[in-house]
């Protein structure tokens, strides 16, 4: 049986491995960026859904969507983007 903080050890691990310069490149962008808000951003970053957020984040799905709209709100986004496409452009 893994334990959350593993478990955060193992995505992290494996995020750095896929995309190594991104958390640098984020906050050289974004450099108020939170601990939070780094990880909701690799999550965005690998597609993943807003259920399986839900699920590693142990939050329902109406907080995932507040989450992102605060995160949209800091990031500097140009409003013909979403989210979710400016996040992936970064370390591409």
């Amino acid at each position: 049986n893994v334990s959350i903080p593993d478990a955060e050890g193992v995505f992290d691990a494996t995020f750095w491995r896929a995309h190594p310069r991104f958390i640098d490149r984020l906050r050289e962008l974004f450099p108020a960026v939170t601990p939070g808000e780094d990880r909701l951003c690799m999550m965005i970053k690998l597609n993943m859904t807003f259920r399986e957020i839900t699920r590693m984040l142990n939050i329902d799905v109406k907080s995932v969507h507040t989450a992102r709209a605060r995160l949209k709100r800091k990031l500097p986004v140009d409003a013909e983007i979403t989210i979710d496409q400016w996040i992936k452009q970064i370390d591409n």
